[in-house]
């Protein structure tokens, strides 16, 4: 049993003015990784790949790696990159062949220039290789854009169950499960998709009460004999798509029509509660009320809208400037992306004073830079192997990075534009988290998988950004109306007869 495996990842974003070429990939701090690399750089890692890995160990199939590639989301991929991309990857598996199928982990919200629908447009190109017969099976990031093409060229579709995705090897053993019963006649997957007319681009993290229990919808329909896999994918927001938004996927075996009722009842369960995933953010005056009446440390304040790991530029200074304005200490910002600040603390040297205008620069809804008298404590080229829940294993590079102080306030100008998702950070600057007052990140909710468990209190809060958590405040002119929150429903429409 020979199975193929790869990934061409990417998270794109619409609003944002980072762009995407093909050194995003080539040059990407998760790697670009060719034939044997993939399992030597991604074998016991907390990702999709190292499930698969995992599985055709414990199942004994050999995997065929073409490709892995995953960019820092920002915005649609170039055309030409695009076309580099696919095809490598299609002329690896060209070559790989004869193979029995693909176990793909793809992210699942992917923009090309002049191409909607990323997977889609790669999973085409994977059938006209392997054809109609031989089984694919995807994993999915839990924010994918699930289009019609996606969900008729794969067998399966696997998107994650957490927020922070803590599950992808999980996944990935499950998807490398599937494989190996679907070829042995064990099973014969039937899948349905069932979309939502919802942008879900708030409150759905692991841990809330309202999506732990959407979740374990999913897994008590799990454990109904016949059915394979239940998913929810809330879909990402911020791609102005016609398929973007939530959706289900409920897989069967050998039931179709089963498939399609159990995704329709479960999509119906979720939309009833649409009013939950409003956005949830709050103002700094607030959180700075909490923390007076909460003496617990560290108080970790979230910059959600500003997050690269949802395609923003990652240089807003609207909680670097309300830490400082407040006169906050024992505090520490993780990270802003400004090479330029960088380059002018290093050219100042290790303790010197140096006058900075810190972030704001990719976009003026990004707010100004902060000018400020700073010392530069620290000086290195910030890389380091993530121990924590997320991603564990998987090395971060944000590259030539400074740590500065202003007033009571470090913060860490770094050269790449990277989500906060470990502890190994601050602690690669030479400073212990757990003994800070006040952190301040780069994350929408991923950071809690290390965050959370340190944390006296964690506040999610709103700054300035081109990507509002508030999808009543971003304009759309591509994706599909009516669509909850910009259009007033109060009912999923009935399925066609």
């Amino acid at each position: 049993m020979r199975i193929a495996t790869g990934n061409i990842g990417h998270e794109s974003s619409t609003f944002t003015p980072i762009a995407t070429p093909y050194e995003a990939f080539t040059e990407s701090s998760r790697g670009f990784h060719r034939g044997a690399q993939v399992l030597e750089a991604l074998r016991d890692t907390n990702s999709g790949c190292g499930g698969f890995i995992d599985g055709a160990e414990a199942h004994g199939f050999e995997l065929a790696p073409l490709l892995w590639t995953f960019a820092e989301p920002s915005a649609p991929i170039q055309a030409g990159a695009w076309a580099q991309l696919k095809d490598e990857f299609l002329q690896r598996l060209e070559a790989a062949m004869p193979v029995d199928g693909a176990l793909l982990d793809l992210h699942g919200a992917a923009v090309v220039e002049g191409i909607d629908d990323g997977e889609g447009d790669l999973l085409a190109g994977v059938r006209s290789i392997l054809g109609p017969e031989r089984p694919v099976i995807v994993t999915l990031d839990l924010h994918a854009n699930i289009s019609d093409a996606m969900a008729r060229l794969a067998d399966v579709l696997i998107p994650c169950d957490t927020y922070p995705h803590v599950d992808f090897r999980e996944r990935g053993r499950e998807a490398a499960d599937l494989m190996v019963r679907t070829l042995r006649g064990e099973i014969r997957p039937t899948m349905a998709v069932e979309r939502l007319p919802l942008l879900w681009a708030g409150g759905n993290a692991t841990g809330g009460a309202v999506f732990d229990a959407i979740v374990a919808q999913a897994h008590a329909l799990e454990a109904q004999p016949g059915v394979l896999t239940a998913s929810v994918n809330p879909g990402f927001a911020w791609a102005d798509i016609h398929d973007a938004g939530a959706t289900v996927v409920v897989t069967t075996d050998g039931d179709p029509a089963r498939a399609r009722r159990e995704a329709r009842a479960y999509a119906d369960a979720i939309f009833a509660r649409r009013r939950h995933f409003l956005v949830d953010l709050v103002e700094f005056d607030e959180v700075l009320a909490a923390a007076a009446r909460n003496p617990a440390r560290p108080v970790v304040v979230a910059d959600g809208q500003d997050n690269p790991g949802g395609g923003a530029p990652g240089d807003s200074t609207g909680m670097l400037r309300a830490f400082v304005q407040h006169g906050l200490t024992d505090a520490l910002v993780l990270t802003i992306c400004d090479p330029a600040t960088v380059q002018r603390a290093q050219a100042a040297g290790h303790g010197a004073e140096v006058e900075v205008e810190i972030g704001g620069k990719s976009a003026p809804e990004q707010g100004p830079p902060l000018r400020a008298r700073a010392v530069v404590e620290n000086l290195c080229n910030l890389e380091f192997v993530i121990r924590g829940p997320m991603y564990t294993g998987m090395t971060q590079k944000f590259g030539p990075s400074a740590l500065l102080r202003i007033g009571g306030v470090r913060v860490a100008a770094a050269s790449n534009r990277l989500q906060l998702f470990s502890l190994e950070c601050p602690r690669a600057l030479g400073i212990e988290p757990t003994r800070l007052q006040w952190i301040g990140v780069k994350s929408s909710t991923h950071f809690r998988a290390a965050y959370d468990p340190i944390a006296g209190q964690v506040h999610r809060a709103a700054f300035p950004s081109v990507q509002s958590h508030d999808p009543r405040k971003l304009t759309y002119r591509n994706l599909r109306r009516p669509i909850f929150p910009l259009d007033p429903i109060e009912a999923r429409p009935a399925p066609p007869r």
